[in-house]
C-alpha cells in the first residue's frame, strides 16, 4: 500500500473536526449553575517569561517529522560558542580646560589611543614631578643652572669674566646680550629692585630703598629728603656691600629714582596718591583702587583695610549710585566680616532695591551660605527689575552654569551675550561674560559655537589666557577652525615665543600638555602636565586625568591607574576618572570592580553610552546576560538619539555619526548566548550595515545561521572570514579565531550521538556479552543488569559493542552497583587482539566501584604506559553503592596526539593521558559495561541510558 502523507492524515483530522463544530452548533445550551450573590475565587498565577521560554531552543529541536519513528541516534548537542576575539572598550580622550558635560563625553570624547611607547618615562613618581626634569615644553626651564669652577675658569680664560663691578651672570650677559635682550633683562630687575639713576650716569643701580614710607618721597614738604638707599647684586639678590648702611643720596645727585614695579607698592603708592577728598575725576580711580585691593588681598598688607577705607569715602560722596556700598561689603565679604556684609546689603536693598547690581550681590553671598534656594530667586528677580540690563542675565548664567542647570544657563548668558555693553572700563566684565558663554556651549557640546565666542574674547583681549584655553579646548574637541587660530608657540610648546604672558597659568599648561600628548610627543606633554601640577596644586584632578591618559599612550596601564585613582582621590565624582578606571580594569579583567567603577559613574551620568557598554561587558563576562542585554540597549538608545541629531543637522558629524557597530556586534554576542538567534542575527546584521567588514559581527552572524540549522552556510560564512582578511598575518586573532572554529565546527557536526534506554523486552540492539566468567546479562524494567557469582580466578564479564578506531569519540553512561557486590565494576574502551590466551591489549582505559566501594580508574598502552587500577579520593570522587553515578570515557586528537579524558558525575578525574593506540590499526575497539572479580565473589550491576558519540556513516 502507497505510503500516506503526513499532510494528508493533518488535514483529515482538521476536516473531522471542523465538522463536529458545526455539527453540534445548533445544540441547545447547557444549564449553567446558579451561582447565587458569590463572588468569583480570583487565584494569582505568575506569568510565564515568553521572552526567555523558547529561546534556548535549538532549530534542530523541531526538526523530527510528525509521526515519524524515533530514532536511536542524535545529532551532537549544539557546539558551544567562543566569541571572536572583541575589541577593546573605547576610550575617552581627557576634556581640555573647559570641558563638555559627562552627558555629551561619548559624543566629543571616544577615541581609541594610539600607543607610542617610550622606555622610563614614568620612572620618576608624580610626588617627584619637577618641571625642570623633562625635556621640552612650558615645563623646561630656560634658565641655566650655577657654574661650575672648571665652566668659570673657561670663562675667565676667554676675557668674558673681565668686567669690573659686574656680578658673574651680568658679566657673561655684557658680552652676549643685544640692546634688546638688556632692556628686557633690566625689566625684569626693575620689577624686583628699587631702583636710581644718579647724574651723568647711564645705567640704572638697584636695591632697596630704605626711607620711611618711600610712598611719599615725591611730596611737596619731603622733595629735599636724601634717598637712603641699599645697592644690591641683581643678578644674585644679595647686597653689593654687606652690611654696609644705606649710602644717602641727595636729590641733586639723581636723575631719577622708583620703588620696584610690583603690586605692594602700586597699591599703596595709589592709595597715597588719592586726595582726602573724592571728586568727580577722582571717583573711576578710587573704585578701581578698591576692587584692586580686594583682588589682592592675599598678597599685599593691609590691602583690605585701604579697601574698606576707600569705599567709606566714596560712600559719603556718592549718594545716589550703589558701587561704593558694594564694594564696601565686597570688603566685609573678603574679611570674613559676614554679618556686617548682610548688614550693608540690607541697607542697600532698602535705598538701592530696584538697581540690578545690588540683588546680584546679595544673591553672591546667599549662595556662598549655600541658600541656593533663595540666591536663584534674587537673581531672577534682579532680571526682572532690570530686564534691558545684561549683568543680572550674566549672574544668572553664571549661577545655574555652576549649578549644573546648563540649559538654563545657555539661554541666560545669550541673553547677557546680547546685551553687552561697550563701555570700555566693563572689558573685563565681557570677558567674563563671553567666557561663560563658552563654557555652557562646550558643556551643552556646541563646539562650532563655542568656538566663535572664545576667539571673539582672545580678538579682545590677547593676554586672556582663560580665553586662549578655552580656543585649545575647542581645538581638542575637534574643531578645525579652533586649531587654526591657535598660536604656534602653543602648538609647539615653546613658552618663550608666549607674547603677552609673563607666565603660563594651569589651563595653558594643560591645554599645551594635552595638545602635545595629542601629536605623539609625550615627553613634552609630560613636562607640561607636571608645570601645570605645580602652577596649581589644588587642581591635581584635572592634572591627574591627562597624566592617566598620557601613560596610557605610552603603553603604561599600571600608571595610567594609578593617575585616574589619584584623581578619584581629590575628586571621587570625576565621571571621566571613573569611566577611565573602569575601562583600564576591565581591561584587567578585573571585572566586579570594574562594574561597581561603572555603576558609580552612571549614578553621577546615567546617560553616559561608554559607561552603560562598560558595565554590559561586565554583566556578560559573569553570566548575566539578561542585564547585559538591558545596558545594552539602553547604549543602542542613546546611539540612535545622538544619530538622529546628526541626521537633523543638529550635531557634528564626523564626532557624531558613530552607529556603534562594536556594541551592536556585542550586543548580538550577548543576544547569541542568551538564545535569541533570530534578534542576534539582526543584531549582526545592523552591525554589518554599519561596518561591513566587522570581525566580531560577521563571526557572531555565522555562528548564528548554524544555530539557525544552517551548517553548511555557517561554514561558508566562517570560511569566507578568514578569505576576506588575508592581507592580515596568519597569526591575526580574528583569522585564527575563524580557522579554529571553522575546523571545531566541521569535527562537531561529522559526530553524533547514538544513545540505548533499554527500552525493550530482550538483549539486542547490536550489543554483545561475555558471560563465560559465570555473571549474566539481562534487562530488567527498562535497565541493563549483569548480575551473578564468577565461576573463575579472575573472571570477567563484559556486555559491549564494537566500532572501528577511528569512529569512536566517547562513551557516557549511568552506572547503579549494588550494595552486595563484592567485584570491581563499571564502564571501559579497549582495543584487543586475539581471544581467550592469546588474547593481547594494544590500549585500555576504564573507569569502575572496586569491591572496597572506592572510585577506581585505569589506563594501559603496553610498551608505552601500563597501569595497575588507581584510587580515587573518596571525598572527593565518592562511589556509593545502590546510586546512579554517571560515567565518561572521552578520546580527543587524532594519531599520534590521541589523548584520553574520564569523568565521573561531569567532573574529571583524568585528564589528557596519552593513548596512541586507541585510534590506530584495524582491530575494533570494544566500548560497554564490565565486571571482573575472583571465583565466588558476587556482583550486581545496572547501566540505563548509555551515549556513544561517533563519528557519522558508521
Amino acid at each position: 500500500m502507497a505510503e500516506i502523507r503526513q499532510e494528508q492524515i493533518v488535514f483529515g483530522v482538521a476536516l473531522a473536526l471542523v465538522g463536529a463544530l458545526v455539527l453540534t452548533r445548533d445544540a441547545p445550551p447547557r444549564p449553567s449553575r446558579d451561582r447565587g450573590a458569590e463572588a468569583p475565587d480570583l487565584v494569582r498565577f505568575t506569568s510565564p517569561d515568553v521572552a526567555s521560554a523558547s529561546l534556548a531552543r535549538g532549530a534542530d529541536d523541531l526538526r523530527r517529522a510528525l509521526f515519524s519513528p524515533p530514532r536511536d541516534t542524535r545529532p551532537l548537542d549544539p557546539l558551544g560558542f567562543q566569541p571572536p576575539p572583541l575589541p577593546p572598550l573605547r576610550a575617552l580622550a581627557p576634556a581640555g580646560p573647559v570641558g563638555p558635560s559627562p552627558r555629551v563625553y561619548s559624543r566629543l570624547l571616544p577615541t581609541y589611543p594610539v600607543v607610542t611607547e617610550v622606555e622610563g618615562l614614568f620612572d620618576v613618581s608624580v610626588d617627584e614631578f619637577e618641571p625642570d626634569g623633562f625635556s621640552g615644553g612650558f615645563g623646561e626651564s630656560s634658565f641655566g643652572g650655577d657654574l661650575d669652577d672648571e665652566t668659570l675658569g673657561q670663562l675667565a680664560q676667554l676675557g668674558y669674566l673681565d668686567v669690573p663691578g659686574k656680578g658673574v651672570v651680568e658679566k657673561i650677559e655684557s658680552q652676549f646680550l643685544d640692546a634688546e635682550e638688556r632692556r628686557l633683562r633690566e625689566q625684569t630687575y626693575m620689577s624686583l629692585y628699587d631702583w636710581i639713576r644718579r647724574d651723568g650716569g647711564a645705567d640704572l643701580q638697584f636695591g632697596r630703598i630704605e626711607n620711611e614710607y618711600p610712598y611719599g618721597l615725591r611730596d611737596a614738604d619731603r622733595r629735599s629728603e636724601p634717598i637712603q638707599f641699599v645697592e644690591y647684586e641683581a643678578d644674585r639678590g644679595v647686597p653689593r656691600f654687606p652690611g654696609s648702611p644705606p649710602i644717602e643720596y641727595e636729590r641733586e645727585r639723581l636723575t631719577d629714582f622708583q620703588l620696584a614695579r610690583n603690586d605692594t607698592n602700586d597699591l599703596h603708592q595709589r592709595f597715597h596718591d588719592l586726595p582726602e577728598q573724592p571728586t568727580p575725576a577722582s571717583v573711576e580711580p578710587m573704585l578701581a583702587l578698591g576692587a584692586d585691593c580686594i583682588d589682592l588681598r592675599l598678597e599685599v598688607d593691609g590691602a583690605l583695610e585701604m579697601a574698606e577705607d576707600v569705599y567709606t569715602r566714596l560712600a559719603g560722596f556718592l549718594t545716589e549710585d550703589p558701587r561704593a556700598g558694594l564694594g564696601l561689603a565686597r570688603v566685609f565679604e573678603a574679611g570674613f566680616e559676614f554679618e556686617r556684609a548682610f548688614e550693608q546689603y540690607e541697607a542697600l536693598m532698602e535705598r538701592f532695591g530696584h538697581r540690578a547690581e545690588v540683588r546680584v550681590g546679595l544673591a553672591r553671598l546667599e549662595a556662598r551660605f549655600r541658600l541656593f534656594d533663595e540666591a536663584e530667586a534674587r537673581l531672577r528677580s534682579a532680571v526682572a527689575v532690570e530686564r534691558g540690563s545684561w549683568l543680572g542675565h550674566a549672574a544668572l548664567g553664571s549661577f545655574l552654569l555652576e549649578r549644573g542647570d546648563l540649559v538654563g544657563a545657555r539661554e541666560a548668558l545669550a541673553n547677557a551675550f546680547t546685551r553687552l555693553p561697550q563701555d570700555p572700563r566693563l572689558a573685563s566684565e565681557r570677558l567674563r561674560v563671553r567666557l561663560d558663554y563658552g563654557a555652557v556651549l562646550v558643556a551643552l557640546g556646541e563646539v562650532s559655537t563655542a568656538t566663535e565666542v572664545y576667539g571673539d574674547a582672545w580678538r579682545a583681549d590677547p593676554e586672556s589666557q582663560e580665553a586662549l584655553a578655552g580656543l585649545a579646548s575647542c581645538a581638542l574637541l575637534g574643531n578645525d577652525e579652533a586649531r587654526l587660530s591657535l598660536p604656534d608657540w602653543l602648538l609647539d610648546g615653546d613658552a618663550n615665543l608666549a607674547e603677552g604672558f609673563e607666565s603660563l597659568g594651569f589651563d595653558l599648561l594643560l591645554a599645551g600638555g594635552l595638545l602635545a600628548a595629542e601629536a605623539g610627543d609625550l615627553e613634552r606633554a609630560l613636562g607640561d602636565l607636571a608645570a601645570a601640577l605645580e602652577a596649581d596644586p589644588l587642581r591635581v584632578a584635572e592634572a591627574s586625568c591627562a597624566l592617566s591618559w598620557v601613560a596610557e599612550r605610552a603603553g603604561d596601564r599600571d600608571e595610567s591607574l594609578n593617575f585616574a585613582e589619584m584623581a578619584l582621590s581629590a575628586d571621587p565624582e570625576n565621571v571621566w576618572a571613573l569611566y577611565q578606571r573602569g575601562r583600564l580594569l576591565l581591561e584587567r579583567f578585573d571585572t566586579l570592580e570594574a562594574a561597581a567603577t561603572f555603576r558609580r559613574a552612571l549614578e553621577l551620568e546615567s546617560d553616559l553610552e561608554d559607561a552603560l557598554v562598560g558595565l554590559g561587558i561586565a554583566d556578560w563576562r559573569e553570566g548575566n546576560t539578561g542585564a547585559a542585554e538591558l545596558y545594552f540597549e539602553r547604549a543602542m538608545l542613546l546611539a540612535d538619539e545622538r544619530l538622529a541629531r546628526v541626521a537633523l543637522g543638529a550635531d557634528v558629524a564626523h564626532l557624531g555619526a558613530d552607529p556603534r557597530a562594536d556594541v551592536l556586534g556585542l550586543r548580538g554576542i550577548n543576544l547569541l548566548e542568551l538564545g535569541a538567534f533570530l534578534r542576534a542575527r539582526d543584531t549582526f546584521n545592523a552591525a554589518l550595515a554599519a561596518s561591513p567588514s566587522d570581525p566580531v559581527a560577521l563571526g557572531g552572524r555565522a555562528w548564528t545561521i548554524y544555530r539557525l540549522g544552517d551548517v553548511e552556510e555557517a561554514l561558508i560564512q566562517l570560511r569566507s572570514i578568514d578569505d576576506a582578511l588575508r592581507a592580515r598575518p596568519e597569526d591575526d586573532p580574528v583569522r585564527v579565531w575563524s580557522r579554529e572554529r571553522l575546523a571545531a565546527l566541521a569535527e562537531h557536526v561529522a559526530k553524533d550521538v547514538w544513545s540505548d534506554g533499554f527500552e525493550y523486552s530482550t538483549v539486542g540492539n547490536g550489543w554483545r556479552r561475555k558471560e563465560s566468567a559465570g555473571p549474566t546479562a539481562a534487562l530488567r524494567g527498562g535497565t541493563l543488569v549483569l548480575s551473578g557469582n564468577f565461576k573463575t580466578p579472575s573472571g570477567e564479564a563484559t556486555f559491549y559493542r564494537d566500532y572501528a578506531a577511528s569512529e569512536f569519540i566517547a562513551i557516557e553512561a549511568s552506572i547503579k552497583v549494588s550494595a552486595d557486590s563484592n567485584a570491581r565494576a563499571g564502564i571501559f574502551v579497549s582495543r584487543e587482539q586475539g581471544e581467550g590466551a592469546r588474547r593481547r591489549v594494544q590500549a585500555y582505559a576504564g573507569v569502575a566501584r572496586s569491591r572496597d566501594g572506592v572510585g577506581q580508574i585505569k589506563t594501559e598502552v603496553p610498551g608505552i604506559s601500563q597501569t595497575d587500577w588507581r584510587d580515587l579520593s573518596a571525598q572527593d570522587f565518592p562511589f556509593p553503592a545502590d546510586q546512579w553515578v554517571r560515567l565518561r570515557i572521552e578520546r580527543s586528537g587524532e594519531g599520534a596526539d590521541t589523548v584520553v579524558t574520564i569523568f565521573m558525575d561531569g567532573i574529571p578525574v583524568l585528564e589528557d593521558v596519552p593513548m596512541t593506540n586507541l585510534a590506530r590499526g584495524n582491530s575494533p575497539l570494544l566500548i560497554g559495561l564490565f565486571a571482573e572479580g575472583d571465583t565466588g565473589r558476587r556482583v550486581e550491576v545496572s547501566m540505563d541510558d548509555v551515549e556513544i558519540v561517533r563519528i557519522h556513516g558508521t
